[in-house]
């Protein structure tokens, strides 16, 4: 009562908090990071470690056993799985809910060190990663070239897109997948090698020694000092040649002019060739050769200013590549988000008029219209003030929140409003048909938002990983039905109080809206009359009506119990996009995946709403940015782009449907 009073009698110092508080929430809506999932700490750490050319019996018993006894003395360990294939061992860590979610990466990472020494010198390091949905790619490209070979490909990709691409602002990491990698070769001679009595191991080790760059002091020169740098890394096969490997006496027959002079070169025992690695994945796009480039999102950026930077650095990028490699963008998750933001922005338009027609149809005065188009955009914006402090951003969860919020915001203000113009029709001045309408019906407002409160809230307190995803959902809801208690219990009553006029709610209302009112009232009151009968009618059958009440409630069980009313985690929606899987048998030949591969992407090609198909193998699909692919040439990931939903097409469920069956 006492706040109500304020508002009213203070509604200078009113107006100036609300218009404060509403810059404060554009300011805050302008901030919110916008994202196509809620921030979730997923309690699963990942230790992937790759050992070319072993075989699955050798992984197990050299690298995965270590790591997982290494790991086993970690608190809070739910369970451990493990996996090894030929080529690959793979440790997942899920931890239980009282782990410390940032700590646990680290405490993995610090077990793992603690055994890396021991695992096989062949063995590449092992890569510790905590499962983050921020790393999941949120737009992939790829640099389409028929006519290169796949290193010069790799190369144009490596060199020229990739270090563009990481200096766009927001842009954490960049992945390629597919295409081969220049490198020299180094072939031996084994009669050579017996010939000047060289091992294999001092040849690895000269190599390691002459291939190198180190620091070479500074050097003072008047008022400036300068560091000096002694740098000896290859560039050339021609340079690798000259490495001196051994010293030799000259006495041998065989050796060459070089080796008489009491050296031995590399090239006097081995042949050197600038070649390409053995080629370990495969990608193309509509069944070109190609390059894949996935662009990862760094935490707290807004994903559309990622891709906004994307998009403008493109023709920049294309300008410097050649006339026959095309890039383009095969996935980009930004429309979907931006269409969902528009979604909730056309949706809080439509409702906020909607509702002020309704409330001017039943209520016939076009002020109390007006301040429901100021409440319900006002109590947004502050709603906009608590998830900015909370930490929240724009995605898919908290708009859903956002727009569920739209029907509750005008609950409180309705209610108050309806009961101060009820006080007005009896003559009561403003100020006290305010002050009465807000007094006798504050209980309820609060009752009615409370009740809201304690459906949504719990939502995001429940724990573990689904806690995770509807904290924001829950909160925003909450956070938004609190604030328009508040502002139904001040600004709403304030405006009410010097906005609307007892005459205009007398019966004098004059012309058209005169002339519907009437109207409007009549048709009114015969729905009322009606109801009031079948009303009537349930009173004095109440075993009716009670039998009809727990038939209906049985009913629902039962529709949900059958599988009638289907059950998912998020709405199905419609993104333009869907992904096809490929797992061959264990020891498939990287050509013998690619021939299958090949079939998948031709019928995918034959269906009509299918715009693009971007194939990979060598890389799964559950892999971010190389944490999940093993490089085994039995996984395999497709990307199927469909046409835009205003062609017509249908949907993708309906696709996809089609095409498993296919």
């Amino acid at each position: 009562m006492q706040l109500t009073h304020l508002a009213i009698t203070r509604y200078w110092a009113t107006i100036a908090i609300f218009v404060a508080l509403a810059v404060a929430g554009i300011a805050s809506y302008v901030a919110l990071p916008i994202n196509q999932f809620p921030a979730v700490n997923i309690p699963i750490v990942t230790v992937t470690t790759i050992y070319p050319g072993a075989n699955p019996q050798e992984i197990e018993t050299q690298i995965t056993r270590p790591i997982e006894d290494a790991v086993a003395g970690l608190s809070n360990v739910d369970n451990t799985v493990s996996t090894s294939g030929e080529g690959f061992s793979s440790v997942t860590i899920t931890f239980t809910d009282r782990a410390d979610q940032i700590q646990i990466s680290a405490d993995v990472e610090r077990q793992v060190n603690s055994v890396a020494g021991t695992l096989p010198s062949g063995a590449n390091r092992p890569i510790v990663l905590k499962i983050d949905l921020t790393q999941v790619p949120i737009m992939d490209m790829a640099l389409v070239d028929d006519t290169q070979t796949p290193e010069v490909l790799y190369a144009i990709a490596h060199d020229e897109v990739m270090p563009r691409l990481e200096q766009i602002g927001g842009v954490s990491q960049v992945a390629l997948i597919g295409g081969r990698q220049e490198e020299i070769k180094v072939a031996l001679d084994p009669t050579r090698l017996a010939a000047y009595g060289v091992s294999i191991g001092q040849i690895q080790s000269a190599l390691a020694a002459a291939n190198a760059s180190l620091p070479g002091g500074s050097i003072s020169q008047g008022p400036r000092q300068y560091d000096l740098q002694v740098n000896g890394l290859f560039t050339r096969p021609d340079d690798l040649g000259n490495v001196v490997i051994a010293s030799t006496a000259a006495t041998s027959q065989a050796t060459t002019t070089s080796a008489s002079l009491g050296q031995i070169h590399l090239r006097d025992v081995a042949t050197i060739t600038a070649s390409a690695t053995e080629q370990t994945q495969v990608t193309r796009v509509n069944g070109h050769q190609a390059i894949r480039i996935s662009i990862g999102q760094s935490n707290g950026v807004n994903l559309t200013d990622v891709t906004d930077g994307v998009y403008k650095a493109l023709p920049g990028l294309r300008d410097t590549l050649p006339a026959s490699t095309q890039l383009t963008v095969v996935q980009d998750s930004s429309p979907f988000v931006r269409s969902s933001l528009q979604g909730i922005q056309d949706e809080l338009i439509t409702a906020v008029f909607l509702t002020a027609i309704v409330l001017l149809a039943f209520l016939h005065n076009p002020r109390a219209a007006m301040i429901v188009l100021i409440s319900i955009p006002t109590t947004l914006l502050t709603t906009f003030i608590t998830m900015r402090l909370l930490g929240f951003s724009l995605n898919f969860l908290s708009t859903l929140g956002l727009t569920l919020t739209i029907g509750i915001l005008v609950d409180d203000s309705i209610v108050v409003l309806e009961n101060i113009l009820r006080h007005l029709g009896r003559g009561e001045p403003p100020y006290a048909a305010a002050l009465m309408g807000r007094s006798e019906i504050g209980l309820a407002a609060v009752a009615i938002t409370l009740v809201d409160v304690v459906v949504f809230a719990p939502t995001g307190l429940v724990s573990g990983q689904i806690g995770a995803f509807f904290r924001e959902f829950g909160f925003t809801i909450a956070g938004a039905t609190l604030m328009s208690l508040v502002v139904s219990f001040t600004l709403t009553p304030m405006l009410a109080a010097h906005v609307l006029k007892p005459a205009e709610h007398q019966g004098q209302a004059t012309g058209v809206l005169g002339r519907f009112g009437r109207w409007w009232d009549r048709g009114f009151l015969g729905l009322e009359q009606r109801y009031e009968r079948i009303l009537g009618w349930s009173l004095r059958h109440r075993p009716v009506v009670l039998i009809v009440a727990a038939a209906t409630v049985v009913l629902g069980i039962g529709l949900i119990a059958v599988g009638k009313v289907p059950t998912e985690f998020v709405p199905a929606a419609d993104s333009g996009y869907f992904s096809v899987t490929t797992e061959a048998p264990p020891g498939t030949s990287l050509a013998a995946h690619d021939a299958a591969m090949q079939q998948v992407e031709q019928i995918l090609l034959g269906v009509p709403e299918v715009k693009a198909v971007t194939s990979s193998i060598g890389v799964s699909a559950s892999g971010l940015f190389g944490s999940g692919s093993t490089g085994q040439a039995r996984f395999g990931s497709v990307t199927v782009q469909l046409a835009p939903l205003s062609s017509g097409r249908r949907g993708v469920d309906a696709v996809v449907t089609d095409t498993r069956a296919q």
